[in-house]
């Protein structure tokens, strides 16, 4: 009797241990997914991998130094982020057509400028007067012609006017929305004086945030967004009133 309580007791304990290893190893797994996927998105939007860059599970486990699996979860999970599509077997990075690029920026033009009237509203002095580090940072990035940086800083300027809106669900819909916009800010910032063009657009929002003038700042922000539209429709640096017309009429969709 004694013997056989012994064996039907130790069975209890044995799953237990199994499933506490079972518990561990996925446990495990999640974590290795989740550090690929940190380090791959890390990659993608300093643009270490440009957009249209090929990604192949066996390649980026060897690369994170992991199996596939975890490599293929990462993959998964920056589809449904919308950073990369798959292409048959394989994983690309994602890029944006123009038709892509002004849907996206027309929802983040109405977001950014509700942002900026409602931090201009809303916020102390001495938050609005933290802008000016923003800045100061991104002339920095400039002068030394750091393009991965400059396009992080960019990113942390708009959700910190986001934050100063006071609006939680405002900031979380705009922190969102800048994966994609620093993928898509990859044309901008390509070219010669890309970092230059989006630095003297940021120091104008941020003269007319310290004012509190919303309608100016509201309009440097509109200009400042949908300018970026208009380097994926082909136009060359338009100046406000050109680039108003252009989005006044109907656009042509390709």
């Amino acid at each position: 009797m004694d013997g056989r309580r012994a064996g039907k007791t130790s069975a209890p304990a044995d799953s237990d241990s199994a499933a506490g290893a079972g518990e561990v190893s996925a446990t495990g797994r999640r974590s290795l997914s989740s550090d690929i996927y940190m380090r791959l998105k890390k990659d993608i939007l300093s643009f270490n991998l440009p957009r249209g860059t090929v990604l192949q599970e066996a390649v980026l486990a060897e690369r994170y130094h992991a199996s596939r699996t975890p490599a293929r979860e990462a993959l998964r999970r920056l589809v449904q982020e919308g950073l990369t599509v798959r292409r048959g077997r394989n994983y690309v990075v994602r890029t944006f057509t123009a038709d892509e690029v002004q849907d996206f920026y027309e929802v983040r033009e109405g977001l950014e400028k509700m942002a900026v009237r409602l931090a201009i509203e809303r916020a102390s002095d001495d938050s609005l007067e933290t802008l000016r580090q923003h800045i100061e940072a991104q002339t920095e990035a400039t002068r030394r012609g750091d393009v991965a940086t400059f396009n992080r800083l960019d990113t942390e300027f708009h959700i910190a006017i986001a934050t100063m809106s006071g609006n939680l669900l405002l900031e979380r819909e705009v922190s969102l929305l800048h994966d994609k916009v620093m993928l898509i800010r990859a044309l901008e910032l390509s070219r010669e004086a890309g970092m230059s063009n989006a630095l003297r657009d940021h120091q104008r929002i941020v003269d007319a945030i310290l004012r509190r003038n919303i309608t100016v700042a509201e309009a440097e922000m509109r200009y400042h967004v949908r300018s970026v539209i208009a380097l994926y429709r082909g136009f060359k640096e338009p100046p406000p009133s050109g680039l108003d017309s252009a989005f006044d009429a109907e656009p042509t969709r390709k």
